[in-house]
């Protein structure tokens, strides 16, 4: 099923937080793993011309997100306000 967001809304995929220090095998704690608000598009409402399917964007960290399950996976529901940089 695809999701289609309404009006200036935006629906991300959130890019996962790292479980490893980088370049080590040593585990970060889960209660230490703090997710960057950055994502790559998945759907975007019909009011957002400049962002487009597939782009990977950074977002505010204080973005009004609504999550919700897509294809069993989380996702977050952002309004286009929220979004920084289309980061490529």
């Amino acid at each position: 099923m695809k999701v289609i967001p309404v009006g200036m809304k935006i629906l991300v995929k959130p890019k996962e937080a790292a479980k490893y220090y980088p370049g080590t095998d040593i585990l970060i704690p889960e209660t230490q793993v703090k997710a960057e608000p950055k994502g790559t598009v998945v759907g975007v409402g019909e009011s957002v011309t400049d962002i487009k399917e597939g782009d990977f964007i950074q977002y505010s960290e204080n973005a009004s997100v609504v999550k919700m399950e897509h294809d069993s996976e989380d996702h977050y529901l952002i309004n286009k306000g929220d979004v920084f940089a289309i980061l490529r």
